[in-house]
């Protein structure tokens, strides 16, 4: 009770400064018995001040403008809330992360293609993608701007959210061209993912040691969007009352993306993916290819699709020899209780 009067006091200062004072006034009026003049312009000048205050007090009180940058004063700010848990959080997420990751390889009848993998491959590279040609069409944009929180409805009317709101899509879609992507999974016994991401099984699959988890994100599946408008009316508050600078504002936009990178539908589950995520400014290539020890991977072996054919299976057996790993064939489990591919014995 005491905390919620003192708390009440603290938000309306002048008010109770003021109060207090007209109270002392009044108060002396009366313990010296002041007459005449005097004690009636001590009684009309507390009268004002404390009429004028406390027009003051609920003008801010029932102004959207006031209460809103109150609100924000209060809360944390949104940009130490993101670095709080850059630096507290996903240290403790990443422990969590598997210390095998497999990467699925396709190989088809296009030579030149299949080359180009191959190279990445005997290099130890990884390759990482622009998100725009990949297979899910909603790639670090799997959020939702809801209208519905209480920052819209403390200083800004429907077409102001409405703006907001489009600008903010716009911008995501625009920013995605400085985020490569390299998708990995948990497993390698999957018969979809062989079948998705390898070629009809035509390609390989390679293992990895993870030694070091700074750059890696584990998917978070979710059957409806994230809905981030309770965060982006929050950091659009602090960068009205200028809390915030335009560059802070961007630089923790563009953080929250790299974060938002790791929502997908809960349709893609199946894929238990991992991944590496890693930017470059204003970059307008498809992707590009990065040393697999500088992302925190050691390689540790290959896989062979079971449609693998005789002269790629040949190449990729001379690669896994030069690079000093395993290479092993695959084949489905007829016999066993679940639906997987095994490795061959």
């Amino acid at each position: 009770m005491v905390r919620k009067i003192l708390s009440v006091l603290q938000s309306h200062v002048f008010f109770t400064l003021v109060f207090g004072g007209a109270c002392m006034l009044f108060g002396f009026g009366i313990f010296f018995d002041l007459s005449g003049r005097g004690c009636l312009l001590i009684y009309l000048a507390s009268g004002v001040f404390l009429v004028y205050w406390t027009l003051i007090a609920l003008t801010r009180r029932l102004d959207p403008l006031f209460r809103a940058q109150r609100t924000v004063k209060r809360e944390e700010s949104v940009v130490r809330q993101v670095a709080l848990y850059r630096e507290r959080v996903l240290p403790l997420l990443r422990q969590k992360l598997p210390q095998t990751v497999y990467r699925f390889v396709a190989l088809g009848e296009d030579e030149q293609k299949n080359e180009l993998r191959f190279g990445t491959l005997a290099r130890d590279e990884l390759w990482f993608s622009c998100p725009k040609p990949l297979n899910d069409p909603f790639e670090g944009t799997n959020v939702y701007y809801s209208t519905k929180y209480r920052y819209d409805k403390l200083f800004a009317n429907g077409e102001d959210v409405e703006y907001r709101r489009e600008e903010f899509i716009d911008y995501l879609l625009a920013n995605r061209k400085n985020f490569f992507l390299c998708s990995l999974s948990k497993g390698r016994e999957s018969s979809s993912m062989w079948s998705r991401y390898a070629g009809e099984s035509q390609g390989f699959c390679i293992e990895y040691e993870v030694t070091d988890t700074r750059r890696l994100y584990g998917v978070c599946y979710r059957k409806k969007k994230l809905d981030v408008g309770s965060v982006m009316e929050r950091l659009h508050a602090e960068l009205t009352f200028r809390r915030i600078s335009r560059g802070e504002y961007e630089a923790t936009l563009q953080e929250m993306q790299k974060l938002w990178f790791t929502y997908k539908s809960a349709n893609w589950a199946d894929e238990q993916e991992i991944r590496c995520i890693v930017t470059k400014e204003n970059s307008c290539r498809a992707g590009m290819n990065l040393p697999a020890r500088e992302c925190g991977f050691k390689i540790k072996g290959i896989y062979l699709g079971m449609n693998c054919s005789e002269q790629h299976r040949e190449k990729l057996q001379k690669i896994a020899a030069a690079l000093g790993i395993f290479c092993k064939q695959t084949e489905p489990d007829y016999y066993g209780e679940r639906a997987v591919i095994k490795v061959k014995e």
